[in-house]
């Protein structure tokens, strides 16, 4: 049995107030249930261990129990913080991306630009046609 509802100081301050740490139970599950080929995260936070397995109970890929891990938390400002999963760009938001500063890029000429409709009209369609041979 998991020992998770102790707080330890860890002498460490954040601006006057100390920061603490408390071990509790983490119930990993997978983006991919099916194949298991998604990324791990964690699904819940638990402080009992029979928390944990009811809450992970077939929650995992093709239907099995989640592991289950011990993780550090730290008690900041009246905060609990822990491990957090940052999720990285694909290549479709990459090329959204892209796109959208090219947009900007069009959006900040034209807002310099003093001309008529069709003349910016034209410029448009040539900024599109060339982030388009670029892309």
């Amino acid at each position: 049995m998991i020992e998770v509802n102790r707080i330890e100081k860890i002498g460490l301050k954040y601006g006057n107030n100390e920061i603490s740490s408390k071990k509790v139970l983490a119930v990993y599950t997978n983006e991919d249930r099916t194949e298991g080929r998604g990324e791990e995260y964690i699904r819940h936070f638990c402080r009992c261990q029979e928390t944990a397995e009811r809450l992970g109970k077939k929650q995992y890929v093709q239907g099995t129990d989640c592991p289950i891990k011990e993780v550090t938390v730290y008690l900041i400002n009246d905060e609990w913080y822990g491990p957090i999963n940052v999720k990285g760009a694909t290549k479709e938001d990459l090329e959204k991306r892209q796109l959208n500063f090219r947009f900007n890029e069009i959006e900040t000429a034209l807002n310099q630009v003093k001309a008529t409709p069709q003349e910016l009209m034209q410029y448009i369609e040539s900024m599109i046609v060339r982030a388009i041979n670029q892309g």
